[in-house]
């Protein structure tokens, strides 16, 4: 059996709390890629925003729809259709406890978690008992409970992850259980949705399974990205390597300060926070930052590198979500979630990164600290080795379109990757474009005294291979949690 989960389209209306009522969405699309692989039936909440999207989705995959109001959103009562704002100031006491209780304590007159977790689980035991493939067309209430009831994660566990409107996921039952096959497709890529279903093997203990097909506009350099990085996984590269014991033996301490020797830009405490490993596959920092306390998501490109992860997670007994995607489209992750970004080198292959950092101020909070790393531009227009005269020469431009020739596998290049030249403009200026302020900016020093000619450290006195950028998002740009709320 599978079950497709989708979401409405966006309203044109934010920070409102519009749980029940019915309120205007954007327009939806022309024209859909719907799946070779559907339901057999479309069960849809009986509210506006959802009808219409139903209406063309049975139409489309030419099955039957009911209405089920057992699917709506949230009741929120009195506070229906109130902007969250206002709800702060004027009923502030009530709001505070009922965030901090809304398992057990409704809005005043309408209903709390466990009332909606009740009557959307009487629906899926419907379906279940049907056992027939089924399309829900809902909201991100319902969406999480599901994700709750059939994946066993606990209800705040459902809030890191943030349902994409028009987004398809698609569960899927087996001898074994549930499994997540996709997370929050848009509707034009539903067919890619439905073949990962038929992929996925059974649920993954340690740690919480989200497979998502790169949807990034990076076109034939992701995909050769992504089958290079499989490839150096499985070879166990140097930078493919799970983290040491000793590690998680004193993961905060591990980690260290994150920037130049003296300069603290991580927290001294990581407990609780929202923080994203992006593009950070491998079993090391996804591993390392959920021991030392951190709510972790890893989204890496690379199967194999995430496999790595999941091996970690098992084996460490770790909890933390994985998720397979680019870095340049974050839209699965939703809009201001996390309190740290903390992106290893990896900008080097895509070819707009200008992009990149606009998906990283939409995921990260107001405030939120961006932690990135870079292959500097001046090291990736370089020869690798001295040339005739003893000189590393700049033999490439930064104004190029397209990635750098292939090079000998180095400590400066990986082999089978397409890498792009990005300019200090592009890096620094797009990062401060996107809405964050550089707070601090550093070279790490690969540098050893009597180093040979030609070797890495050498090299590395001459053109530092890496920029490290500490900047943070700017307060009042983008979602705040209030936003976040169905």
């Amino acid at each position: 059996m599978k079950l497709f989960l989708i979401r409405h389209a966006r309203p044109l209306r934010s920070g409102v709390c519009y749980g029940q009522t019915d309120v205007p969405c954007e327009p939806l699309p022309n024209q859909f890629l719907w799946a070779d692989t559907r339901p057999q039936r479309v069960v849809a909440s009986d509210l506006g925003r959802c009808r219409e999207l139903a209406v063309q989705i049975a139409a489309a995959w030419e099955c039957p729809l009911e209405f089920e109001p057992r699917l709506r959103e949230m009741d929120f009562g009195e506070w229906e259709n109130r902007s969250w704002d206002a709800l702060g100031r004027e009923d502030g006491a009530r709001l505070d406890r009922w965030m901090a209780n809304y398992l057990v304590e409704p809005p005043p007159g309408g209903e709390s978690y466990r009332v909606l977790a009740d009557r959307v689980g009487r629906v899926l035991a419907k379906a279940e008992a049907a056992g027939d493939d089924v399309a829900w067309v809902t909201h991100a209430g319902p969406i999480r409970v599901v994700l709750a009831q059939l994946l066993g994660l606990s209800p705040e566990a459902t809030f890191r992850f943030e349902p994409p409107y028009l987004g398809c996921s698609v569960l899927q039952q087996s001898a074994t259980g549930w499994s997540l096959a996709a997370w929050g497709l848009p509707l034009v890529h539903a067919q890619q949705a439905a073949q990962r279903a038929s992929d996925v093997g059974k649920n993954v203990e340690g740690h919480t399974e989200l497979m998502v097909a790169p949807q990034s506009g990076s076109g034939a350099a992701a995909a050769a990205n992504a089958v290079a990085w499989d490839r150096l996984a499985r070879e166990r590269a140097a930078l493919a390597r799970p983290a040491v014991d000793e590690a998680f033996g004193n993961p905060r301490g591990w980690l260290g300060e994150g920037g130049p020797q003296g300069r603290r830009w991580l927290p001294e405490r990581l407990d609780g926070l929202e923080v994203l490993c992006l593009a950070a596959g491998g079993g090391k920092h996804g591993p390392l930052y959920a021991a030392a306390g951190a709510k972790v998501t890893v989204l890496d490109i690379s199967p194999a590198m995430l496999d790595l992860d999941r091996q970690v997670a098992r084996e460490r007994k770790i909890d933390f979500a994985i998720v397979q995607g680019s870095m340049d489209d974050l839209s699965m992750l939703g809009r201001g979630r996390f309190d740290l970004v903390v992106h290893p080198v990896s900008t080097c292959y895509v070819p707009d990164v200008v992009r990149v950092f606009r998906e990283v101020a939409q995921v990260i909070k107001p405030g939120g600290l961006y932690v990135s790393q870079h292959k500097a531009p001046a090291s990736l227009q370089a020869t690798l080795e001295p040339t005739a005269s003893g000189r590393y020469e700049l033999i490439y431009p930064q104004t190029s379109a397209g990635p750098l020739p292939p090079a000998a596998p180095s400590r400066l290049r990986e082999a089978g990757t397409h890498e792009f030249v990005h300019s200090l403009a592009a890096l620094l200026g797009g990062i401060c474009a996107a809405g964050f302020t550089i707070e601090d900016v550093g070279e790490p020093d690969h540098t050893r005294p009597a180093a040979t000619a030609g070797s890495f450290a050498h090299r590395a006195a001459y053109l530092p291979p890496y920029l490290r950028v500490l900047a943070r998002k700017k307060l009042g740009t983008g979602a705040n949690f209030l936003e976040r709320v169905p």
